[in-house]
């Protein structure tokens, strides 16, 4: 007999994970707004509170047309991943090509209600 779990119980116990990282995700999202507002209140960029420090970050992106971003001199050569995928899939050899391998685990039963 084998002390590892089976493939079934390993599954169960991954979904209760995943119910339990969105529960602690949303709590942390409530929480975070909070922090803001005592930011926003006090006028603060940042605060040192205990051994935490509170920094509000600012991030900023573009939705910029390609021409626009050309006429502003914003254009740059980039490797283009699905060139290199399609050539390596005809078997050309590419280097520097890595491969990583990882599990994927979906919850099948919400696929079911978005068909229904």
């Amino acid at each position: 007999m084998s002390d590892l779990p089976s493939t079934k119980e390993l599954v169960e116990s991954y979904a209760k994970l995943q119910f339990q990282k969105e529960e602690m995700e949303a709590a942390e999202k409530v929480i975070k707004e909070a922090l803001l507002e005592h930011l926003d209140k006090m006028k603060l960029d940042s605060q040192l509170v205990s051994n935490w420090s509170i920094s509000r970050a600012r991030r900023v992106s573009f939705k910029t047309d390609i021409e626009i971003a050309r006429s502003l001199g914003a254009i740059k050569e980039a490797v283009d991943d699905t060139k290199l995928r399609q050539l390596d899939k005809s078997g050309v050899e590419i280097p520097g090509k890595q491969v990583t391998v990882y599990l994927l685990i979906r919850d099948m039963s919400q696929k079911d209600e978005q068909i229904k």
